[in-house]
């Protein structure tokens, strides 16, 4: 009796651990697949339309708000940098992706595919963080301007100029792996 339960219990617990490897580790794969990919209905290409049609939809409430000038201006010129570092992120990306298919079929390449999937991780949640502040943005300001705050429109000038900033730092992280590569590259 003692052996055929033992049997039993070995038997439920190899059927466990295969359920484990076989169902849950892939559904936790493409879980975490799916956290990291662009929201469902919008290309990444949609970010540099969408900033350019928001940063219009800004331009337009700025022009009949009350805003002092000077303020104004800020905000201007921190949001036409906006869409270009947009298209340059997602110019880095594409890049990344293509070096990121090359590492694939090279041997011992773990550490170089780790450092892509890092970077292009960071580049997409900066994608995805700077097109909601630019959603929030115009409302943001029809508010403001009804209730004429200065320092609510100060911390926007301050959340695009971190957009910006993030932005250019995220493309300039991968000019210096690129850079560390070419070094480290064997002759």
């Amino acid at each position: 009796m003692g052996i055929a339960a033992f049997l039993f219990l070995m038997a439920a617990l190899l059927v466990l651990v295969s359920v484990i490897v076989f169902v849950a580790l892939p559904l936790f794969a493409l879980y975490r697949w799916r956290e990291r990919r662009v929201p469902s209905g919008m290309s990444e290409a949609q970010y540099v339309e969408d900033a350019r049609r928001l940063a219009e939809e800004i331009r337009g409430v700025l022009a009949s708000s009350a805003i002092p000038a000077g303020q104004r201006s800020e905000l201007l010129r921190q949001l036409q940098r906006v869409p270009e570092n947009i298209n340059h992120a997602l110019g880095k990306l594409q890049r990344l992706r293509r070096v990121k298919k090359i590492a694939q079929r090279s041997e011992g390449a773990g550490a170089v595919l780790q450092e892509i999937a890092r970077l292009e991780a960071q580049i997409l949640a900066e994608l995805r963080r700077t097109h909601q502040t630019l959603l929030e943005m115009p409302v943001a300001l029809m508010k403001l301007d009804l209730a004429r705050g200065d320092r609510d429109f100060q911390r926007m000038v301050a959340a695009l100029d971190e957009a910006n900033r993030r932005l250019h730092d995220l493309a300039e992280s991968y000019e210096e792996l690129r850079g560390h590569r070419a070094w480290s590259a064997p002759n």
